[in-house]
């Protein structure tokens, strides 16, 4: 397993982003979705896998932690 702190300091070698660290690339959501769309690749390298695996789910986590701390009230 790959920590969230390595992996936030990844950079991509490739392709659209190439050159920007993953610990950016989480803070918008068109690069959310091109990490995403990476994780389909087949071919994608195992390290390259893993690293973006670990800050989708560290995104994922902190995501649903907002969601809990602030949930939506139903309207009335």
């Amino acid at each position: 397993n790959v920590s969230y702190e390595s992996a936030a300091t990844f950079d991509l070698r490739f392709g659209k982003y190439k050159g920007r660290v993953l610990g950016d690339m989480i803070k918008s959501g068109s690069r959310r979705s091109y990490l995403r769309y990476l994780l389909g690749w087949q071919d994608l390298r195992s390290e390259t896998r893993a690293n973006v695996q670990a800050v989708m789910d560290r995104y994922e986590q902190e995501k649903a932690k907002h969601v809990n701390a602030n949930p939506v009230k139903p309207s009335t």
